[in-house]
């Protein structure tokens, strides 16, 4: 991806916070606790996409500023169930447009950094997700190796690393 069409995603994720304000305009709050699938309501949605947007922001600081993150999974639907019965949207429309703009500026500003790779071993499936995003909007080249590829790698080396270690090496070469 060149650097207009990731300043252009960078632009539209920016941005994307609106299309859920637009489709809730007029939306009564009697309207916003009614759904057709006897599921997730307008308010439940509204709430989460505010909470998961702040966690994916909080996720991406942490995967940046700390050495060996812990991030941390949710449950989103025990999430929407016990935080969202009536609370208005409007703040966690709010919570969403500036977690959104000041991810972005993150974003932006990885793009900065003087070096040209950065390799991402993350302790646990829930970064990895988080980790392309930052690969997908970043010029830089970004490895996500997950850790369980690590250890089986290293595992799968072990035995034959091992055999290898017994072997003369003289002996080796007299049979070649």
């Amino acid at each position: 991806m060149d650097a207009e069409g990731r300043k252009a995603l960078i632009r539209r994720y920016r941005d994307g916070h609106r299309a859920v304000v637009e489709a809730l305009e007029g939306v009564s709050d009697e309207e916003l606790d009614r759904s057709a699938s006897d599921e997730w309501t307008p308010r439940m949605i509204a709430h989460h996409l505010a909470d998961s947007e702040m966690m994916s922001a909080i996720r991406l600081r942490r995967l940046i500023a700390e050495d060996n993150p812990v991030i941390h999974g949710y449950d989103e639907v025990e999430f929407a169930r016990a935080l969202t019965s009536d609370r208005p949207v409007e703040p966690s429309l709010e919570a969403m447009r500036w977690a959104r703009e000041s991810t972005a500026q993150i974003l932006e500003a990885v793009e900065l950094c003087r070096a040209d790779a950065v390799i991402v071993l993350p302790n646990n499936k829930n970064i990895v997700p988080v980790a392309k995003q930052v690969d997908a909007l970043s010029e830089k080249e970004v490895a996500v190796i997950a850790g369980m590829a690590l250890v089986f790698a290293l595992l799968a080396s072990l035995y034959p690393a091992a055999r290898a270690a017994r072997l003369d090496p003289v002996e080796g070469l007299r049979r070649e």
